[in-house]
């Protein structure tokens, strides 16, 4: 049985109960003593809900708290896992690569086919709008895409177009917003893009190192050598490597990261609108900290069994052993 209220596309409705009922937290809170922006964090640990239900391998919550649930179901073809919405009645979507990323108002996600296929293809998919992209299928000339993902919503995607055997595609950069509709394109340029940052500037990778590039592909900088595959789109713009150095936004200069953002990269999630930082880790520990890096205060989930991880609106979700989960609406604000 599927929770009644687990939140539409446009209510953010707090999730109704499961037939367990709620759940009692096992958070501890923290807050940081003179802090501006501790009020951020609740003063006491409210209750927290089990997700509906199911064997979910990963959950995922966006800005308005709706979830996207990944559960492998077996099937001729081996273990495929599926992505499941809540909101649409929990049935499943579509069979996914596990590669989802939650947006300001719905998810991203990779749905590769399977069955009976030689070369089965690849789509970007998004909800709830249920725009798609060809990503491939192993023919190079039916065409490819690859992309990245836009912080304020949407992807940029470098692509190929279909030819007949020989000779290559027309190239493409194509800028698509969150629903996947194209709003604009470059033809006779396919840069590998390997990060996009919150002023919608991107890092182009190339032989001689790295660039800026805006959205129709102009170079904004010289190319200059730094890490910034993986790399996170900070608050006002420019990137956090996994090296731990900042790329100002459109600038060649990288500088040491501060210590705040020392080790950060892989575990940061921007909530409440871009006012703040959530950075987590597996000690099961979420630090708060403002954009300009003044620390908030930490939430500490006990018992989890993998870093938590926050949605825009600054919700928690917490794995526990044995497979259950733990979600806690908008516990920011």
């Amino acid at each position: 049985m599927v929770s009644e209220d687990a939140g539409s596309p446009r209510d953010a409705g707090q999730p109704a109960p499961t037939d367990a009922g709620l759940v009692e937290p096992a958070l501890k809170i923290e807050l940081q003593p003179g802090a501006a922006c501790a009020e951020w964090l609740p003063a006491t640990a409210p209750s927290a809900a089990q997700p509906p239900p199911g064997a979910w391998t990963a959950l995922f919550t966006d800005g308005l708290s709706d979830l996207a649930a990944v559960e492998v179901h077996r099937d001729v073809y081996g273990d495929v896992p599926q992505i499941h919405f809540p909101a649409d009645g929990g049935i499943a979507q579509a069979t996914i690569d596990q590669n989802v990323t939650a947006t300001s108002g719905g998810f991203l996600y990779t749905a590769t086919q399977y069955g009976p296929c030689m070369v089965c293809r690849t789509l970007l998919r998004s909800w709830p709008s249920g725009g798609g992209l060809f990503i491939g299928d192993g023919y190079p000339w039916h065409g490819s895409c690859s992309y990245q993902v836009r912080p304020q919503g949407g992807v940029y995607a470098s692509c190929e177009s279909s030819y007949p055997f020989t000779g290559g595609g027309a190239l493409s950069l194509q800028q698509r917003d969150e629903a996947l509709h194209l709003t604009s394109e470059t033809m006779g340029i396919g840069p590998r893009i390997v990060a996009v940052d919150r002023l919608d500037r991107l890092v182009e990778s190339g032989d001689a190192g790295v660039r800026w590039i805006d959205g129709q592909g102009a170079p904004l900088s010289g190319f200059f050598g730094a890490v910034a595959e993986g790399a996170f789109p900070l608050i006002g713009g420019g990137l956090l490597t996994t090296d731990d150095r900042v790329i100002p936004s459109g600038e060649t200069q990288v500088t040491p990261a501060p210590d705040w953002l020392r080790g950060q990269a892989a575990g940061a999630f921007v909530v409440l609108a871009g006012r703040a930082y959530a950075f987590t880790d597996a000690s099961c520990t979420a630090r708060i900290y403002s954009a300009g890096g003044e620390l908030c205060g930490q939430l500490a989930f006990q018992g989890c069994s993998a870093p938590p991880r926050f949605g825009a609106d600054g919700s928690a979700i917490v794995a526990l052993p044995g497979g259950a989960w733990r979600l806690w609406t908008r516990l920011l604000r």
